[in-house]
């Protein structure tokens, strides 16, 4: 068995996945409603697996790690939290350490193929997932092209195959046996703040916040965003996705990123994101919305930033000036929506709030039929996301004389 290093912490434990598809199996034997607590492959690799590939593990280098397996795309519950010491990679896990899908397919053993797997005419087979998909008889999948499939097969079938995950301890194996590239040091580039705007909420809250510090003109703390017309997209959602993607190439790329909302339901306000942003010691803020009015140009992206006289940050205006106009110019470079420019307006309670370079892309406006179509199509948001990491590099680049 071939195993690649996929993360590593801070106590010398690095995390584990197989490079092949190593059998192929079904997720649950009895098929009918499972989660991952109670499958068939999770017994199989924390006994059977286990015993046949490490003879259960007698010097202990396994970890027992806590797998939080959260629910399907159409609330599918995910089960109980489990402790394991082989596991299976979650949907998000994916995304995280394998942002682009060419980087997710996996060849499969001539084993596995004997036993059954369904590889593509490159050999790739598709690979179990532990997240439930549209209900508890279907399971996520990583599909033979590198796709997530979230909606999921069922959980019998026999053909998918098995990549299992492992955290080992390596504290006690001898440097000639550890490549020093496990655990290479890399300096980072930079610390940087992402806020996905808006929120989950049944009906938007009634609770305002002042719109800058000692101000006296208030905005709403909580808002649910745009909804779409004719695709019904929910903006929050589009905000929050392209945020993890920016997320997982800026990591990609050296840098640290604080993420200031990672569910649809968190309850940090504006006001409090910004404050968030600048104990944590992270170097600039960058917040993504979708735009909802078409007064100012009928369609296209945008970046807001606060005017040269802003009552509030005005000693940040030349900085955040720069950001949003690096995050603008790099992702109209995608070629998705067209550029329409930087907006200068006092309102944006974040920016106000700041104590470090902060501006807001707003990806297209969600009420445009041609923008709404875009911002809807899934296909789009790892590239958006892309637009906005290269705008981020572009701002670091003049800052630290990079370009």
């Amino acid at each position: 068995i071939e195993w690649i290093v996929i993360a590593r912490d801070r106590d010398n434990h690095a995390l584990l996945l197989s490079r092949y598809c190593l059998d192929a199996l079904p997720y649950n034997e009895d098929g009918g409603d499972v989660t991952w607590e109670d499958s068939s492959i999770r017994a199989w690799l924390n006994g059977e697996f286990l015993e046949s590939a490490f003879g259960g593990d007698p010097n202990g280098f396994i970890c027992t790690a806590e797998c939080k397996t959260k629910d399907g795309r159409s609330g599918t519950d995910g089960g109980e939290n489990t402790t394991d010491r082989i596991f299976l990679l979650a949907v998000d896990e994916v995304t995280q350490y394998f942002p682009k899908e060419s980087s997710r397919r996996a060849p499969g053993t001539e084993y596995a193929k004997e036993q059954g797997a369904e590889y593509d005419k490159n050999g790739n087979g598709w690979w179990w997932l532990r997240n439930p998909g549209k209900d508890g008889q279907h399971l996520a999948v990583v599909y033979t092209d590198g796709t997530v499939k979230t909606e999921g097969f069922r959980t019998y079938v026999e053909d998918g195959t098995v990549r299992p995950v492992m955290w080992l301890d390596v504290s006690d194996i001898s440097e000639e046996e550890v490549p020093d590239s496990w655990f290479e040091k890399k300096e980072c580039k930079g610390i940087v703040a992402l806020s996905a705007s808006f929120f989950d909420v049944a009906e938007a809250e009634t609770s305002q916040e002042p719109v800058g510090p000692g101000g006296e003109e208030r905005e709403f703390a909580y808002e649910v965003g745009g909804i779409g017309k004719t695709t019904g997209l929910v903006e929050q959602k589009v905000n929050l996705q392209v945020s993890e993607y920016v997320r997982d190439i800026l990591l990609e790329r050296g840098y640290q990123v604080v993420m200031l909302r990672e569910e649809g339901n968190a309850k940090l306000s504006p006001m409090n994101r910004a404050i968030a942003a600048g104990e944590s010691g992270a170097d600039i803020m960058v917040i993504i919305s979708c735009r909802k009015r078409q007064d100012i140009g009928q369609r296209g992206a945008m970046a807001y930033t606060q005017r040269k006289d802003n009552p509030y940050v005005a000693d940040l205006y030349p900085e955040c000036k720069s950001l949003a106009e690096s995050l603008l110019s790099e992702y109209c470079a995608e070629g998705i929506f067209e550029n329409n420019g930087i907006h200068k307006t006092d309102n944006v309670v974040a920016i106000n709030w700041s104590n470090i370079p902060a501006a807001n892309i707003l990806l297209g406006c969600i009420s445009d039929p041609q923008d709404e179509q875009k911002l809807a199509d899934e296909n789009n948001w790892y590239a958006m996301a892309e637009g906005i990491a290269n705008g981020i590099e572009n701002y670091y680049g003049k800052v630290k004389g990079w370009i």
